[in-house]
């Protein structure tokens, strides 16, 4: 990532795990989250971006298909 840190939140994109998450913080590497909770996992800052949109929607929609079968 070239612009800096990201702030608390910021979606960003793993082109090593190739996956979208939110930013948690910094530790020896950047912890992600992934969108609507989970797992998180370290990823090098020199591997991450900010998503495309077509990233952004793929993950976005994942989240929602994932949502839409928990019970209600």
């Amino acid at each position: 990532m070239t612009s800096g840190r990201p702030e608390a939140g910021e979606t960003l994109y793993d082109e090593v795990g190739e996956a979208v998450g939110e930013f948690h913080g910094e530790r020896s590497a950047y912890l992600l989250r992934p969108l609507g909770g989970g797992k998180a996992w370290l990823a090098d800052p020199a591997d991450v971006r900010r998503p495309t949109r077509d990233e952004l929607i793929r993950a976005r929609l994942t989240l929602a298909n994932r949502e839409s079968r928990m019970p209600r």
